[in-house]
């Protein structure tokens, strides 16, 4: 059986008004290692698993008005935007809980977000600026293209993933927008 991080390409992931994105590249793919979840649940029963660093929309609980923030910043009483037969609405936060498990995924998508068990996420994670994120792999894209004229296809898999799995280059620009939250 193949593993989800060996998908790369023509996939296409669910967002927003039931419209799918292209999956860009896989910000993490460890399919093999343990990791601290947070299961976030909101009073409609919707619930979500999730890293505490990944990125999710906390908005106003009386209209959607997106923040985002970090999982782990999550309180009990906020809302979250939830898709309910194709339409987004917010439903507040009832329960958090911690447990552990193997495995987690990050796909990127073009359009920067993503439903996960129908609650709205970022398609990234750890630095708080989507737009910061959205403009660095905006570059990755342009850069890719240029390799892909100029270098082997082989060279330029290696340097930014294919059908191998988790893009290297995602792990160098983490490193890096981490890095940079310390300076914003």
């Amino acid at each position: 059986m193949a593993e989800l991080h060996n998908f790369v390409g023509n996939i296409k992931i669910l967002t927003t008004g039931g419209h799918f994105s292209p999956l860009k590249l896989w910000l993490h793919a460890q399919p093999l290692k343990p990791t601290a979840f947070l299961r976030i649940t909101t009073s409609n029963g919707q619930s979500i698993c999730l890293t505490r660093g990944h990125l999710l929309f906390k908005t106003k609980c009386d209209r959607i008005e997106r923040q985002t923030i970090r999982a782990g910043k999550i309180s009990l009483g906020d809302c979250l935007i939830v898709d309910i037969e194709g339409q987004l609405e917010t439903q507040q936060v009832v329960k958090v809980d911690m447990f552990h498990s193997v495995g987690f995924y990050s796909p990127v998508t073009a359009s920067g977000d993503l439903l996960v068990d129908n609650i709205l996420v970022s398609a990234y994670s750890e630095v708080e600026s989507v737009q910061l994120q959205s403009k660095m792999f905006e570059y990755v894209a342009i850069v890719k293209t240029a390799a892909e004229h100029i270098f082997s296809a082989n060279l330029v898999s290696r340097i930014f993933g294919g059908s191998g799995g988790v893009t290297p280059i995602a792990e160098i620009i983490r490193q890096f927008l981490l890095l940079s939250a310390n300076f914003t």
